[in-house]
């Protein structure tokens, strides 16, 4: 599968809704003052700590333990605003916002901590390659080509992933909130947790069917979630058992938009 792209918006949110789910305090809070970056920033510096940054392009991270804080990242790429090297441990992103701005394919691609971003106009919010923590994020707005395939965080193989407290809303009618699949290596020890996951064609999917290793049902939860706005439905699981309990449906209903070019 192709690697994708987005980019980073410095605004604070507030996003209420009634089931107590909230993303508050996501984005470059206000008053902060960022300088302005033309190009592909790269960070190479371990234990580097990069903040008050206004990005037009990329970033592309390759050292350990670095963190991202209070950025604001446009994107001009076409596959990854936010790249991180498979040999990148450690890294948080927070406090920050990603635009892909319609041309990019993933947000972000790669693992760490990604804390109260907001991630918008792109094909994928989170392409997850390893163990991560994605929690209170605001993921929204997808945009993309006519053969898009939408997920707000998408997960081609994986384990020790949490994913907890965030609001993704995927109004295409098209793929999901949140994909898991066995295409690249198997799937185990994932939490899907409180959180609002809205639209596409199935909200969550679980899909075994490929070959890139075995699907370990009992250490995959999805739990406490408000879920639905799905055009077939809410789960498509093929024939997984993932432990499952607290998930309700939605206050509202979704409307799938036309895909746009």
């Amino acid at each position: 599968m192709p690697t994708r792209k987005l980019v980073f918006v410095a605004l604070l949110l507030f996003v209420p809704f009634s089931d107590g789910i909230s993303a508050s305090h996501v984005g470059v809070p206000p008053g902060a003052r960022l300088t302005r970056y033309d190009g592909t920033y790269t960070v190479t510096q371990n234990n580097a700590v990069v903040s008050n940054l206004e990005v037009h392009g990329n970033i592309v991270v390759e050292a350990n333990n670095v963190t991202l804080r209070n950025i604001k990242l446009i994107s001009n790429t076409r596959w990854h605003a936010l790249q991180l090297s498979e040999h990148a441990f450690g890294f948080t992103l927070e406090d920050s916002e990603v635009d892909g701005a319609g041309v990019t394919v993933n947000a972000v691609y790669g693992f760490g901590s990604f804390l109260r971003n907001d991630l918008h106009d792109a094909e994928n919010g989170i392409n997850v390659i390893g163990p991560s923590v994605i929690r209170d994020n605001v993921i929204h707005s997808f945009r993309g080509g006519a053969d898009a395939h939408y997920d707000g965080i998408e997960i081609n193989g994986g384990y020790d992933i949490d994913i907890a407290g965030n609001v993704i809303t995927n109004t295409r009618g098209q793929t999901s909130a949140v994909m898991l699949n066995n295409y690249f290596s198997g799937l185990s020890n994932i939490t899907i947790e409180n959180n609002r996951l809205v639209g596409g064609g199935y909200t969550v999917y679980l899909d075994g069917r490929f070959n890139g290793g075995a699907v370990d049902d009992g250490s995959i939860r999805i739990t406490n979630n408000r879920i639905g706005g799905g055009v077939w439905g809410s789960f498509a699981l093929y024939g997984h058992q993932p432990h499952m309990d607290g998930n309700t449906g939605l206050d509202d209903a979704v409307t799938p938009e036309s895909p746009q070019n």
